[in-house]
């Protein structure tokens, strides 16, 4: 189902993941990309081990602050028993080469900061 409400879209499509995923792909997607015209959008993400999620977050707001189009969500993980983060950095670009650029940036910035604090970076593979 698609409706707008106050000058906002809301899209809702059933749990089934299988279902969930043909619709999206078959009917949600096209009209999000006839909405948004030429932006592109771009994700990359990293796992965090070694250091704490509350200990973390004044470095995502830095990083965000410092990559203002640049928006990072963190994941608390458990695998192993050992706990670890997601971080999932995404941007949206009129040019895809700029997107990706930008986080890069963001992504170096906080491999960084995170190896400064003693944790352990490793980029996800989509």
């Amino acid at each position: 189902m698609w409706t707008e409400y106050e000058g906002v879209s809301l899209v809702m499509l059933p749990g089934v993941p299988r279902e969930m995923e043909a619709i999206f792909d078959g009917s949600v997607a096209p009209l999000l990309r006839r909405i948004s015209g030429d932006l592109t959008f771009f994700e990359a993400s990293l796992e965090v081990r070694g250091i704490p999620e509350s200990d973390l977050a004044p470095v995502i707001d830095q990083v965000m602050h410092d990559n203002p189009y640049v928006h990072i969500k963190s994941h608390p993980q458990m695998s192993e028993k050992v706990p670890h983060l997601e971080l999932h950095f995404s941007t949206t670009s009129k040019d895809s080469a700029q997107a990706r650029q930008r986080t890069g940036r963001a992504v170096i910035q906080i491999s960084e900061l995170i190896q400064e604090k003693g944790g352990k970076v490793k980029p996800i593979k989509a």
